[in-house]
């Protein structure tokens, strides 16, 4: 397998400090692309740049809830580098129930997922659909429950419990989701070996 699928190419990577966006920044450098992090975890972010190299990954600190932090780091992407090639909109927002009325005592365990994959589908096809006359293809990743940082800080539950947990969910036995396979996916659709596939949600869910 060529280990070169993006060279040349800048990525900016949402909530790439840890879990799958993390695994994809490694993934994508070690592929040839220049990386931009963007996370609001500043000491993990900056932590996983050095280890990939100042010269391949750089650490902005952004909160992809305010629109204008999100212009700026894509600005600074293209004033730095030149160019912005992928854009991977990785980060995980995690609203409290604290407050509300509805749902209230409902675990993240409990969610049924599909109505949410399929959203993300629809999302894709018809972004894919406004922005292909620009040349610009249009992909989303719908992976199972993968054991990150921040599923393991929402459920209370080490990572070790967390895939046995989801193990006995899925179809496919004797593996488990974890964040390389997202990567892997990702790489996929970022790369040119994906290069006519726009629109696609790509589920990763064994």
């Amino acid at each position: 397998m060529s280990n070169n699928k993006l060279e040349g190419k800048v990525a900016i990577i949402t909530g790439g400090a840890s879990g799958i966006g993390k695994a994809t920044a490694c993934l994508f450098a070690k592929h040839g692309a220049r990386v931009v992090i963007a996370d609001i975890q500043d000491e993990l972010g900056q932590q996983v740049a050095a280890s990939i190299g100042s010269q391949k990954c750089s650490y902005i600190h952004c909160d992809v809830t305010d629109e204008e932090q999100v212009k700026g780091i894509v600005e600074w992407t293209v004033q730095n580098h030149g160019q912005l090639d992928i854009m991977f909109s990785n980060a995980g927002i995690v609203r409290s129930n604290k407050g509300t009325t509805s749902n209230s005592n409902q675990n993240i365990l409990d969610l049924d997922l599909v109505p949410f994959d399929h959203l993300f589908a629809v999302n894709a096809r018809g972004m894919a659909a406004c922005l292909g006359v620009h040349g610009i293809r249009v992909n989303s990743v719908s992976p199972f429950a993968v054991a990150t940082p921040l599923i393991c800080n929402l459920t209370g539950m080490k990572a070790e419990e967390a895939e046995k947990f989801y193990e006995g969910r899925m179809i496919l036995k004797g593996v488990v989701v974890k964040e390389k396979h997202v990567a892997d996916a990702v790489l996929f659709l970022a790369s040119e070996d994906s290069e006519v596939v726009s629109g696609h949600d790509m589920v990763v869910d064994a």
